[in-house]
């Protein structure tokens, strides 16, 4: 029983998409960063302001930027609920930036979703990396 713990934490890790050690939780808050940053400059700075020029309305810009951000997670998206959900999230996400004027808030509050979505799986992953082995140890 004590083997199969020993190594529940390289389980858990590898699961969430971590790999087997501490340098995923880095990898992993830099990816929270620069992906939302990426992706927000170029839907809602780039491809919006410019949609929204050529189209004539800012709302069909959000909605075509919305549906594109969604299809970009078609590949790493395991159901329509969730592409949904990107989709939804792409409409919030044009609409901070239609009525803020500025893709720095869509990043943000991008940023904002992806920690709130990612906290549960690091709390889990440092707790199962840092603090289950030393529990196994004291025994």
């Amino acid at each position: 029983m004590a083997a199969h713990l020993q190594n529940w934490h390289v389980q858990v890790w590898a699961g969430i998409g971590f790999g087997s050690d501490g340098a995923g939780v880095v990898l992993g808050s830099l990816l929270v960063l620069a992906m939302p940053l990426c992706e927000e400059i170029l839907f809602r700075g780039y491809l919006m302001k410019i949609l929204g020029r050529r189209l004539g309305h800012a709302y069909v810009a959000v909605i075509v930027t919305a549906v594109t951000f969604a299809s970009l997670h078609v590949f790493r998206t395991t159901s329509l609920h969730e592409l949904s959900l990107h989709f939804v999230a792409g409409i919030g996400y044009g609409m901070v930036r239609l009525y803020s004027g500025s893709w720095v808030d869509a990043w943000l509050a991008h940023t904002v979703v992806n920690v709130a979505i990612l906290a549960p799986k690091w709390f889990l992953a440092v707790c199962s990396y840092w603090f289950v082995p030393k529990l196994l140890e004291a025994q």
